[in-house]
């Protein structure tokens, strides 16, 4: 199942939250709010969203710096929206990887807009990273030190888990009584790639690769942490099941389980 339309707000001005709360839960979003940049990524840890609106000055140094590291740990789409119309901070924003800026007063009529059309993007640039998906086929990269099987790697099939059901064909990982549990694209990527190399060690640099397209940098290091963290809470919470993922030494990721396969 994949993610819902849930929305983050973050403004330390409740009286915005409240409002922009009630016309978006009003429209269908599951929506949550935070009161400052801070306890956003703190939020982003423990569950995921779709799109993060931030109502920030942008003048403040210090709310620059909160929104890129909020940026590091999460792929939601962010909407910035500020009182200062300022090119250079606009251009700023927009370079730190936000995804849309709207400058106070707009409508929410507008917003709701700038909602739509930003997930139309994400679905559409998500689509044409499917032909690109590293675990649709078999890794090629000499550099790489996880040699994937190709048939496992193209098509894992269905596996059965202590608690939990994967279907490797697309993006389902369910309960043994049935009850979905909802993966992002990420976390999906990510638990399909330790299925498939059960039988090892996964390094970070080697899930970075795959995973972020990109070697293991500090921002794709901490993003993964905060990956890992996500799918760890998501299994406890719906199949009761620690330690199924486990860290060695801070080098790599393996997937503690007896995998079966259902036929």
């Amino acid at each position: 199942m994949l993610l819902e339309q849930r929305v983050l707000i973050v403004d330390e001005q409740k009286e915005v939250n409240s409002e922009m709360e009630a016309f978006l839960l009003n429209r269908g979003f599951l929506v949550q709010a935070a009161g400052d940049l801070s306890r956003a990524s703190r939020a982003v840890m423990d569950d995921d969203y779709s799109t993060i609106i931030v109502n920030i000055d942008t003048s403040r140094t210090n709310s620059l710096r909160q929104l890129r590291e909020l940026r590091e740990v999460t792929d939601a789409i962010i909407i910035v929206s500020t009182h200062n119309p300022d090119e250079y901070d606009r251009v700023l924003c927009l370079e730190m990887a936000v995804d849309d800026y709207l400058v106070r007063p707009y409508s929410a009529r507008e917003l709701l807009a700038r909602i739509h059309a930003n997930a139309r993007r994400y679905a559409q640039a998500m689509h044409l990273k499917g032909n690109k998906d590293p675990l649709s086929a078999a890794q090629t990269d000499d550099s790489y030190n996880v040699a994937l099987n190709s048939a496992k790697a193209s098509r894992p099939g269905k596996l059965s888990l202590p608690g939990l059901v994967f279907n490797g064909d697309g993006t389902d990982l369910t309960t043994t009584d049935g009850r979905e549990i909802p993966l992002t694209k990420l976390e999906h990527a990510l638990f399909r790639l330790l299925v498939v190399n059960s039988d090892r060690e996964v390094t970070v640099e080697d899930i970075s690769r795959q995973i972020y397209r990109g070697p293991c940098t500090d921002g794709n290091r901490s993003k993964l942490t905060m990956l890992v963290h996500r799918l760890r809470n998501k299994l406890k919470k719906y199949a009761l099941r620690e330690r199924l993922i486990v860290c060695s030494h801070n080098k790599g990721y393996r997937f503690n389980a007896t995998l079966e396969k259902v036929a």
